[in-house]
């Protein structure tokens, strides 16, 4: 299997495994399930773009796909002038 190969089938397998719970957590930041699905949708292009590298340097991949979520949301949300809110801040 050539490495192209081995990257596809190893993202895929990721977005089978991770993809609802990549879900629950873009809705958590969206509170929309459409925006959700965009927001997930954007984060998995972004790591495919990086896949190899994202992959090869064995870390946690979850973890690079949730932080794309987490700034996608964030830029979107400044991009619309809406002011972001920390929870501790409201605590």
């Amino acid at each position: 299997m050539r490495t192209g190969q081995r990257d596809q089938v190893g993202f895929e397998e990721f977005v089978v495994a991770r993809g609802a719970a990549l879900q629950r957590a873009a809705w958590l930041l969206t509170g929309d399930e459409h925006l959700a699905q965009d927001l997930v949708q954007t984060a998995l292009a972004d790591a495919w773009m990086r896949w190899p590298r994202v992959a090869r340097h064995g870390g946690d991949v979850e973890v690079y796909v949730r932080r794309c979520l987490y700034t996608t949301q964030g830029a979107v949300m400044s991009a619309f002038g809406a002011e972001v809110t920390s929870v501790t801040g409201v605590l």
